[in-house]
Order: structure tokens, then sequence, then C-alpha cells
């Protein structure tokens, strides 16, 4: 099935336009290309429309957002040339079981990339020090990069991802290097809310101290309610161990933590397979690949781990496809993914643990080389599925 696409078309008003015109695409005119902008030159209005079947759901012209008005988004310009990005999506039935998506979104980089960005893989470093498995797409950056928060944004929305789980876990959520980023990011997807841009909601993962969740609370009356995921009518809170202070209440809470016993009843970022499925169907972890110890060591379950034969050999997509059809089977209502955009990981001398190259990996973010932007498409495609059960 196909599902959303981003389609970046430089349109000229002295030509009609088709899909050679597109310069950039996450899905080339041969999936399908179900969104067509048409030219009228003597008018030097463009109409860009969905085929049936799909929803048109948002249109950028240079960046700016235009209405969409029965699936049709007409273009006038006085411009020689425009970027379009348009966002759609295929119609589906409802969804009967309110399932919802969430991924693992780290903002640590402006701390990790102080004096400069890290070394990326094979290059050696000290112990004690990050190293990048491999370069975004994007290049490197840091995490109050506007730009960078706005592809996110884009790309994550086109895949219908419903929230991104801002990851605190290991760190400080006072530490102005890391939340100062998180004020950056919050104010992005508070104007991209303003303006009708598609864009996913958020939660956050943290160990819940006393200033923690009040500096939540405070982040939460300050800005619009609608950029945060709610729960029986509440903010979904991840912690990581039980919320029991005050203000805690305040928030809908599920305690959430990686790499859990069989048979434990608390939501997880990331299991091994068959990974654990919380509460009859309410919650399970996908994840591409997973260590259990270190991510650099062979008994890490690569990109390639394969339950069957027990070891890292299976095809490309192995190891997150049978993480995601296990979800499928069991009508799991929330699938909580890790990880967007962690990238890097400490050398412990022992190992590194949680990222180490591109198959020791589990990031979705599009990549330099490597795998590319297979893995984005990849878990659109199971996102997909996974809504039209």
């Amino acid at each position: 099935m196909n599902l959303l696409h981003v389609f970046i078309v430089l349109i000229s008003c002295a030509t009609y336009i088709s899909c050679d015109d597109m310069i950039y695409n996450y899905a080339s005119c041969s999936h399908g290309g179900s969104i067509t902008p048409k030219g009228r030159t003597t008018s030097r209005t463009f109409m860009l429309y969905a085929y049936k079947g799909y929803n048109l759901l948002t249109v950028l012209v240079n960046g700016h957002p235009q209405k969409v008005f029965n699936n049709t988004v007409f273009l006038p310009s006085n411009e020689k040339e425009l970027t379009v990005t348009a966002f759609f999506s295929p119609q589906s039935k409802p969804n009967d079981y309110g399932q919802n998506v969430g991924i693992l979104y780290e903002t640590w980089f402006n701390a990790i990339n102080a004096g400069g960005f890290r070394p990326v893989y094979p290059e050696e470093v000290p112990p004690a020090t990050y190293r990048y498995w491999g370069e975004p797409a994007v290049g490197r950056y840091n995490s109050d990069d506007e730009r960078v928060i706005n592809i996110h944004a884009d790309l994550l929305a086109a895949s219908a991802m419903d929230y991104i789980i801002v990851d605190y876990s290991n760190n400080n959520i006072l530490d102005p290097s890391l939340h100062n980023p998180v004020y950056n990011l919050l104010n992005i997807y508070q104007n991209r809310a303003q303006q009708g841009i598609p864009t996913p909601q958020i939660v956050f993962l943290l160990s819940a101290s006393d200033n923690q969740v009040a500096l939540l609370r405070d982040l939460y009356n300050r800005y619009n309610h609608k950029i945060f995921y709610h729960l029986n009518n509440k903010p979904l809170l991840f912690p990581t161990k039980p919320c029991t202070i005050d203000g805690c209440d305040f928030f809908e809470n599920r305690e959430m933590w990686g790499l859990l016993p069989q048979g434990d009843n608390r939501y997880s970022f990331m299991q091994l397979y068959p990974q654990n499925i919380v509460n009859g169907n309410e919650q399970i972890a996908v994840s591409a690949a997973q260590q259990e110890t270190y991510m650099s060591l062979p008994s890490a379950h690569s990109r390639k781990y394969d339950f069957r034969t027990g070891g890292n050999t299976g095809g490309d997509f192995q190891n997150f496809d049978d993480q995601w059809q296990r979800a499928i089977d069991n009508k799991v209502r929330t699938v909580t993914i890790k990880a967007w955009n962690e990238w890097v990981a400490i050398n412990f001398e022992q190992g590194y643990t949680d990222q180490f190259n591109a198959d020791q990996s589990n990031d979705i973010e599009p990549v330099r080389g490597h795998f590319g932007d297979a893995y984005y498409n990849r878990m659109k495609q199971w996102i997909g599925r996974f809504k039209s059960l």
C-alpha cells in the first residue's frame, strides 16, 4: 500500500507539470504518484489534486501552507518558480481499535556536539567519547536547528506518526543544553499547529522527579494543549519508574523502560522478539535492531536478525518486519518505535551500547549512503497497514 509521500517540485509557469519535474521525492512516480500537479499557463494558476482514494492533507508553497478545499489546492503565483511540498494519504476505513504510534526522538545533540560534531563510524574514538554510527541525510545537526526540526516534523507527519517521544530517560531535563532545544521544538510545533501544518504531537519519557514533573506542567500550561498527545483526557507521560510524587496525577502515566523480561507488564520502547504485549493488547515495542548487552557485540540482534535461525541471517528488513508483524497479528493498540534519531553512542571500552554501525543500529531517520530512506519508507508502509486493521 502506498502511504504518505512527500513530493517537492519546482514549478515553472511556462511548463506543464508532470512527474518528470520532481527534483526530490521519498517515493518515485512508479509508486503511484497519487497527487498530480496540473498547469494552466494562461491563468498562471496551478492545481494540485489527489487521485480517487487519497486525501490531500496540506500543501506548502515556498514554505507557506495553502488552503485545501475539496481535496484540491489552487496555486496562483506571480513568481517564476515555486517550491511546492504536498502531503497526501490513502483513504482508509475508520480505525476500529484506536491504534496509535509513537517514536523515540532525541534532543541531545547540542550537548553531544559541544565543541564540534562528533566523528562518524568507522573512525575510532577514545573511551567515554561519543561517535555517530552514520550521518543523517540532512547532515549532522544540533537539536535547536529549525530547518531540521521542520524536516523531521514533515517526514513524521507524512508517515502518519501520532507523536514523538522526547527522550529524557538518561538526561536531566533541567540542564539548559538539553531543555533549551526542547523549547525551540515546542515553539516550532506550536507554530505549525496554528498554521494547520500536519505535525505529530509530543509525549515525554523521563525519570519522574519533583522538579521534572513541575517543569512539564509548566510547559503544558505555557503551550497550546493541542501539541501534546492525550490519553483519557490527560497529557500522556512515560515515566521510567512509578510516578508517585505530587503532580503526577495531572498526567496519564504509563511506566516505560527497555529490554524488559518476558511477562513484564510495563510499557517498553525496545524488546527482543517475541516482544511483550502489555495488558492484553495495549502496547508493544517495535525496533529495527536490539542489543542484549552492547550493540557492537556479535550477540546483538542486527537489522538482519531472524528469530527462526537465532542469528543475523535474514534480509535487510527481517528484524523490523518480524517485530511489526507481531504487532499486526495481535491487533495491539499502541506501537512504540525505537528510534528516529539517536545516531550516537558512547565508547564504554567493552562496546557501544545502543548504536554501532548501519546494521547494528535502529534509527529510522534517512541516512546518507547505507540504506538511505528505505527504513523510513518501510515504517510508513507498516504504519499504514497497522492503522487499516
